[in-house]
């Protein structure tokens, strides 16, 4: 729900992608819906790229789970530019799509429009900047960064994204490039501070690698923020040796080896053109239209703040 409100400028029901709340579940604007074809579009993720953050720019669906839904409306209606993370196996199933009858083969669907379609890190790293590129590195989320670090056919987030900029930079329109750090939230869940470090500094390397692109140009904003924090993971009062371990708690387990979403306030980071309006305290509803503002052809719309619950 979080993503559906920086995409669409809406809140929404837990769970739902870029619809509104029960009983109706209309379909939301999203960032593609008001695009359409003006500008390229990126989604990059180490979770798949079917789950609900990346979905909300791109897809409608009352269910986050609906994996199939949000693959065939990915592939056959929005077709983004790029596609880039794991979730392979909503893809590769063989079932209909919403709406048809007969199964829909999406790989196959995906290179007839044009897409070129990657599976390893191998496939990643020797691959041309094709302007339409599908890839799916895992059936479901991409592994540890702690395990592909040391011996892995995937690629990392920093890679994925490299390689998005790579193609999105070309494209004259400009571009919209969603880069999530899937995993953190999942290794909060998990309540492992390994995992939860490793995809941390993984993230922390894309974001250099973004402002890094962005200051070279001068005429992009970089937004770095969260849907949400997960674990409530705090360091407990003591006295600690720089390199020992130290104790954390997890505010939030709500089970043995398990901890739920937190109420904590997250961050938001700008910078380049645009980023003086953002807020130390901003609703998640506003982020919408710092990216419309971003994305404007002509001059910048007025902010407006689209935050009602539908």
């Amino acid at each position: 729900a979080s993503a559906t409100a920086m995409s669409t400028g809406y809140k929404t029901l837990n769970g739902s992608v870029a619809v509104k709340a029960m009983p109706v579940f209309e379909r939301l604007e999203n960032l593609h819906d008001r695009l359409g074809a003006r500008k390229a579009l990126g989604l990059v993720s180490t979770s798949a790229v079917w789950d609900a953050t990346p979905a909300a720019f791109v897809a409608h669906a009352p269910d986050r789970k609906q994996s199939r839904r949000i693959a065939c409306e990915m592939i056959l209606d929005s077709r983004p530019e790029v596609i880039l993370g794991g979730g392979a196996a909503a893809f590769l199933e063989s079932a209909p799509c919403p709406g048809l009858d007969q199964d829909i083969d999406l790989i196959a669907k995906a290179r007839e429009e044009g897409y070129q379609t990657l599976y390893r890190r191998g496939d990643l790293t020797a691959a041309t900047a094709s302007p339409k590129t599908l890839g799916l590195f895992a059936p479901e989320s991409m592994a540890w960064q702690v395990e592909r670090a040391q011996n892995s056919d995937q690629p990392t987030l920093t890679e994925m994204s490299a390689y998005a900029l790579r193609v999105l930079e070309r494209d004259p329109r400009g571009f919209f490039l969603m880069i999530e750090g899937g995993r953190i939230d999942h290794a909060g869940h998990e309540t492992n501070l390994e995992n939860l470090l490793g995809e941390m500094r993984e993230f922390d390397e894309t974001v250099n690698l973004a402002l890094k692109w962005a200051k070279e140009r001068g005429d992009t904003l970089v937004i770095v923020t969260a849907d949400h924090e997960t674990g409530g993971m705090e360091i407990p009062p003591g006295e600690y040796v720089s390199g020992e371990a130290v104790p954390v708690n997890w505010t939030t387990r709500d089970q043995p080896g398990h901890a739920s979403h937190s109420s904590q306030l997250v961050p938001i980071w700008g910078y380049g053109p645009g980023a003086e309006t953002i807020r130390p305290i901003m609703d998640n509803t506003e982020i919408s239209c710092l990216i419309d503002r971003a994305l404007s052809d002509g001059p910048a719309p007025a902010t407006t703040w689209r935050g009602k619950t539908r």
